[in-house]
């Protein structure tokens, strides 16, 4: 869940039928294992395995909440899936480089406050 924005990700891990759905942050969480927040930034970078997750967390850039068998099941299936930024957002893998610039450049122009 990104920290103060309206929307939240909704992972389901289950091998081809996974599945990452944005939804709103305010939504009833419903069968909910686990809740992890942070910075989006960092919540995109550790979906598409450019940051450590252990490093993410061991330096508090991320809150994780649930379920720990759960969340260790999302960290082994992420660390597996090898995502793109492309594939988080439904796009053509081709943007995948483009994508990867944006945010790149989108770190480097953040408020301090908002990605410690």
């Amino acid at each position: 869940m990104p920290d103060g924005l309206p929307f939240a990700f909704e992972m389901r891990p289950d091998g081809t039928a996974g599945s990452i759905r944005v939804v709103r942050s305010n939504a009833d969480p419903g069968e909910t294992s686990a809740c992890i927040r942070g910075p989006l930034l960092t919540l995109l970078s550790l979906f598409d395995g450019r940051r450590d997750a252990d490093g993410a967390f061991f330096q508090r850039r991320i809150d994780v909440n649930g379920d720990t068998v759960a969340i260790l099941a999302l960290h082994n299936a992420l660390e597996a899936s090898e995502l793109t930024m492309a594939d988080i957002l439904g796009l053509p893998r081709q943007l995948d480089p483009l994508l990867q610039t944006a945010l790149s450049i989108a770190g480097h122009w953040r408020p301090v406050e908002a990605y410690p």
